[in-house]
């Protein structure tokens, strides 16, 4: 089933496939520079403060609890532990599955790389707008879902831990939901070039 999935997904990325030069006559209508642009680096986390900030108020009433392994002092120890090696792997995760659906839309290898407090996978490739906006909210939609349903099943205990994850996953996504909201109102012919910081948006000029 999985590989039936992989293969129908592949097929239809592939028809949008990327460009590998910048078409004559577009010019650039837009930039994103995520760390030296104060504007675009003072909403995207105003956004992911507001975001987790709300997912905390929605469940105020409900009691944290976390597993119970061994004393209490060690348990919260653990846990602390635990949860900040689960989001580093999150955050590790959350970069591959861009890294994935940027190879099989375009057949290149992406490339991977750290800018603190960014993580973020890149391509040398010019992305249309649809393609570009499904890359980036691939890693908030499959995780989002997924995390949900873990959410749902899991013990009592395992809530927060889980809830944390969810927290996370979302909040530390806006990046990707801001630059989507930015892409969807510039032209249909826009072609996107994402070097992992900086975004570039080019329309052909008229």
């Amino acid at each position: 089933m999985a590989a039936v999935f992989y293969s129908v997904l592949r097929i239809i990325l592939l028809t949008m496939r990327p460009l590998k030069n910048l078409p004559e006559g577009y010019v650039l209508v837009r930039e994103i520079d995520a760390l030296k642009n104060k504007h675009d680096f003072n909403r995207i986390n105003l956004y992911a403060f507001i975001v987790f900030g709300a997912m905390m108020l929605m469940l105020i009433e409900t009691p944290f609890s976390i597993p119970h392994l061994t004393d209490t002092w060690f348990d919260i120890v653990l846990f602390g532990i635990s949860i900040s090696v689960a989001i580093v792997i999150y955050m590790v995760l959350h970069e591959v599955v861009h890294g994935i659906f940027i190879c099989l839309t375009s057949g290149e290898k992406p490339s991977f790389g750290v800018k603190l407090p960014y993580a973020f996978a890149a391509s040398s490739m010019y992305f249309d707008k649809r393609s570009y906006i499904i890359i980036a909210l691939a890693p908030i939609v499959l995780f989002g879902i997924l995390l949900c349903q873990i959410n749902i099943i899991v013990p009592a205990e395992w809530f927060w831990f889980v809830y944390i994850l969810q927290m996370i996953n979302l909040s530390g996504s806006m990046g990707d939901i801001y630059v989507s909201g930015v892409v969807l109102r510039l032209p249909p012919d826009t072609l996107a070039y994402d070097t992992g910081t900086q975004m570039r948006f080019y329309s052909k000029q008229i």
